[in-house]
């Protein structure tokens, strides 16, 4: 619930900053987009003035027309009286005069210059056609060519280039912003999930470990205790003498894998390697473990070779782990084969049941330390749930010899792990 809230309140915290950092950008587009409309107009009104004086520099017209502050009133009557004069408006000069003065101001909007009836909203004439289709258009502030404001021109501009110009900084910064908050909430949800599942894994560790290790502890008490009354008879003792040194064993095979793991994990774990014979660590394993066999266990045991170039303690582990697994994993009555064996690159040695199997799911991650879920599910048909070192301890040895391990399973038919080593320098 804890996590929940976190997230939950992370969400909403980068959704109101993304909405923030939104509405200053469209502000900022607003306030640029009624600067440029104003500077373009400003540009519109002062090219018609200019194309007022260049007609009043050619024509003669009487002093007393030529009056007003070069206000919009002031320039439709010199328009209008320039008209009447045979000195008509020229939007092509209009046009050049806008442009050279926009070039000044750092404009590159492409504009188009056209004069437009009032009463009728009809466009009369334009200082150029317009190229291809315009979805994209603003008008700016009209100016009006005559007093009664029937007629006008007006400049027609597509100004987001300009507008977006002058924002790229804003632009960039904000994109960059955007992407550094959604990468830094990402992360930090990451991190929440990875901790979540930590936190999950050390919570599944320390129960199957206490799990594991009460276990055998009781029957080592009870057996002590039956021994300690001098009641059993001496074929009783002798069997609780075999149950407590088992047991004892479990545990000690127990924390030797971890201590194994954490020493591969701070890269300390020194290996001793020298050819030995894996046909007679498989033979003493399958002796052992048909001695304690509490089910039905059939061997099979091929050896294409007899040695291979390893630790023999830990290649011993391995294998054990593997067989181990295979009883575990499987019904009342179980087959086993064990096939040593050599390709162009690996000396291989597989095992092999005809158990439970694994899923195609669980196969991706049954490697994974504290890996439980696939286990608990076999186990529920009748196998003993571990708490997830065993298989990681097997990939992570192997990995030592600079090996690997691969599995080929099906469900409900059988399980085969194969464990690849380097070959022998005299195979090579």
């Amino acid at each position: 619930m804890k996590n929940r809230y976190i997230k939950t309140i992370t969400y909403i915290g980068l959704l109101a900053v993304l909405s923030l950092q939104l509405i200053w950008v469209v502000n900022a587009y607003r306030l640029y987009k009624e600067e440029l409309v104003k500077e373009n107009s400003l540009l519109l009104g002062n090219a018609f003035m200019a194309d007022i004086d260049r007609r009043l520099e050619t024509t003669t017209m009487p002093s007393d027309l030529i009056k007003g502050n070069g206000s919009e009133i002031a320039m439709s009557f010199l328009n209008e009286n320039l008209e009447k004069l045979g000195a008509p408006l020229s939007l092509e000069y209009i046009d050049s005069i806008y442009k050279s003065l926009a070039n000044e101001s750092g404009l590159t909007t492409d504009v188009f210059i056209e004069l437009v009836s009032s009463d009728l909203g009809v466009i009369q004439s334009t200082a150029k056609k317009r190229k291809g289709i315009w979805h994209t258009t603003y008008r700016n502030k009209v100016t009006y060519t005559k007093i009664d404001e029937s007629q006008y021109i007006q400049a027609i501009s597509n100004p987001f280039k300009d507008i977006f110009t002058q924002m790229g900084l804003l632009l960039i910064g904000t994109i960059i912003f955007v992407f550094l908050i959604i990468y830094c909430i990402t992360y930090q949800i990451k991190i929440i999930n990875r901790q979540n599942k930590i936190a999950q894994l050390r919570n599944d560790f320390t129960h199957a470990m206490v799990h594991n290790m009460k276990t055998p502890l009781t029957s080592i008490k009870i057996g002590n205790k039956a021994i300690e009354s001098g009641k059993l008879s001496p074929e009783k003792t002798k069997r609780n003498h075999e149950i407590i040194n088992e047991e004892a064993e479990n545990i000690l095979m127990l924390t030797e894998k971890i201590l194994t793991l954490a020493q591969i994990e701070q890269d300390e774990l020194t290996l001793n390697k020298e050819i030995v014979s894996v046909k007679a660590i498989v033979d003493d394993l399958m002796e052992k473990f048909l001695a304690k066999a509490k089910k039905e266990i059939n061997f099979v045991a091929t050896y294409n070779i007899e040695e291979v170039y390893a630790d023999a303690g830990y290649l011993k582990q391995v294998i054990s782990n593997l067989i181990e697994n295979a009883i575990k994993y499987s019904g009342d009555k179980v087959t086993i084969t064990v096939t040593v064996d050599r390709n162009n690159d690996y000396t291989l040695i597989k095992v092999k049941d005809n158990g439970f199997g694994i899923s195609a799911k669980d196969q991706l991650k049954i490697f994974e330390k504290f890996e439980r879920g696939a286990a608990s599910k076999r186990s529920a048909k009748g196998g003993a749930a571990g708490f997830g070192i065993g298989l990681n301890y097997v990939q992570q040895v192997v990995r030592m010899h600079g090996g690997m391990v691969a599995i080929e399973s099906v469900k409900g038919e059988y399980s085969e792990f194969t464990i690849k080593l380097p070959k022998l320098i005299e195979e090579i």
